[in-house]
């Protein structure tokens, strides 16, 4: 029996760390949108200033 209950323990512990692991990517793939239209903007900037620069 406590070999069971200390599987257990472990499962609920990888449970709980797997559940944090899905928030947090789900988290950063809401952000991860924005992020790429700013950084389309800052590249179509820089392209830009390099063409007036050449």
């Amino acid at each position: 029996m406590p070999t069971q209950s200390s599987i257990h323990f472990y499962v609920n512990w990888a449970k709980e760390r797997l559940d944090e692991m899905d928030a947090t990517l789900t988290s950063l793939g809401g952000k991860v949108g924005g992020m790429q239209a700013n950084v389309r903007d800052t590249a179509d900037k820089f392209l830009t200033d390099l063409r007036k620069a050449a």
